[in-house]
């Protein structure tokens, strides 16, 4: 009876959150149910430097949405403390959201989801979740690109972004 009320809530949420990207104007691609049992839609971001993909899901099992991005790039063997450093320093900037930085292999991902179990999850949050993963993505990618190349160094990050 639970599985059958979870299921439920997560069709409700992932209809909600298409209509969001319908009222962004947003190209988008709904995947429906994908292998992990999760309600999975795929958007594109356009920012102000490197491309930007989106993925979202609504976690029947977990009663979560939760927007993803990975960067488009990881950083290179000999630039993995420096990545370090930058996306701890991201985070710390940050209200809502997180990177996830993973130091073995140098990936970035960002971050953030609202649990819908036994609470309203209404259209207006699902576009702050969106505008939020945009917003931040668009912000950092190219400035953790630029320190992956040598073209920022992370003092100049740390100003950047002071706290």
């Amino acid at each position: 009876m639970e599985d059958v009320k979870n299921e439920k809530r997560a069709i409700e949420v992932y209809e909600t959150l298409c209509s969001a990207l319908d009222k962004l104007n947003f190209k988008y691609e709904k995947e429906g149910k994908d292998a992990d049992g999760d309600y999975t839609v795929r958007f594109s971001g356009v920012g102000e430097d490197l491309p930007m993909e989106f993925v979202m899901f609504c976690d029947v099992g977990r009663q979560l949405v939760r927007v993803m991005s990975q960067m488009p790039f990881a950083f290179s063997q000999d630039k993995r403390v420096e990545g370090a450093l930058v996306t701890c320093r991201a985070n710390y900037m940050m209200v809502d959201g997180n990177f996830d930085y993973d130091f073995e292999t140098g990936k970035i991902i960002f971050k953030i989801t609202s649990s819908f179990r036994d609470s309203l999850v209404d259209e207006e949050l699902l576009l702050y979740m969106i505008r939020l993963a945009v917003s931040m993505v668009d912000e950092f990618n190219d400035k953790f690109f630029a320190v992956d190349k040598g073209l920022m160094s992370v003092d100049d990050f740390m100003q950047k972004y002071k706290a």
